[in-house]
């Protein structure tokens, strides 16, 4: 059963569905509903972090993608 979770995130520019960066995400958190606070966009399903920097919002389908062998799944 996947756990439901809430994250408030800021409004910034890198809330978008899109990863230019060829390494595979570092963390993905999904489950959602998560809030993002940007009126385009207003909530998410997963969130794509590489770096510490969110580089994917969007559906879990889109964000899990970004998923590679080493990536932590929460």
């Amino acid at each position: 059963m996947p756990r439901s979770f809430s994250i408030l995130l800021a409004a910034t520019g890198v809330l978008a569905a899109t990863h230019s960066a060829a390494a595979p995400a570092e963390r993905i958190f999904r489950g959602g509903p998560i809030v993002t606070v940007n009126p385009a966009l207003p909530t998410a399903e997963a969130v794509a972090v590489v770096g510490g920097k969110i580089v994917a919002v969007g559906t879990e389908a889109e964000v899990m993608k970004l998923a590679g062998p080493e990536t932590t799944v929460t």
